[in-house]
């Protein structure tokens, strides 16, 4: 108990020395220099290139990993991404976090639902197919939406096209969970 109450209070005290740049903010040339060493780390072993991200977003993701790992600077938190993949790995997972639900943008999905579904079963037969793919569908919330939508807009309609619906995302856990379709909340 001793040990976990140290290592709690260890973890609670540790303020990782990054800049986390908030608006227009940019990050120091220094930092920005190893920002990009640890985009490279992270492309070298998952195939996978965070440059174009949101700074902040990737920075925040980045000092919790730090503060996990006890790392006080940016460098030492590279340098212990070089040590190992097993880092690497985590700190992909951290940048690839799921934030999904359901209608998650309800003004983008009325938007689908009211202008932009009727126009592409315009003029659709039984013979025709709709396609269409969640391109960073997360855990499938997303990707399940727009299908709900596609099928009552066949309710709609006399005719109806066959309806396919294509997601894809680069976090294989969260396309494990949207194969499986199970959304239990």
């Amino acid at each position: 108990l001793d040990k976990m109450v140290e290592h709690v209070t260890r973890f609670a005290q540790m303020d990782p020395d990054i800049a986390v740049p908030e608006g227009r903010k940019k990050l120091s040339e220094q930092d920005n220099l190893i920002l990009q060493k640890v985009f490279a780390q992270v492309r070298i072993s998952t195939g996978h290139d965070f440059s174009y991200y949101k700074r902040s977003t990737i920075m925040r993701r980045i000092r919790r990993r730090m503060q996990i790992r006890q790392v006080e600077t940016l460098s030492d938190y590279l340098e212990l991404l070089r040590a190992g993949r097993d880092e690497v790995k985590l700190l992909f997972d951290d940048l690839l976090i799921t934030v999904t639900e359901f209608f998650r943008d309800a003004e983008v999905f009325e938007r689908l639902e009211r202008d932009v579904i009727p126009r592409i079963f315009q003029g659709k037969g039984p013979e025709d197919r709709v396609r269409v793919w969640s391109v960073g569908c997360a855990t499938g919330e997303e990707a399940y939406s727009l299908a709900i939508l596609l099928l009552e807009e066949t309710g709609r309609r006399e005719t109806r096209p066959l309806i396919q619906v294509f997601a894809s995302d680069p976090h294989a856990a969260s396309l494990k969970r949207d194969r499986e379709g199970i959304y239990p909340d």
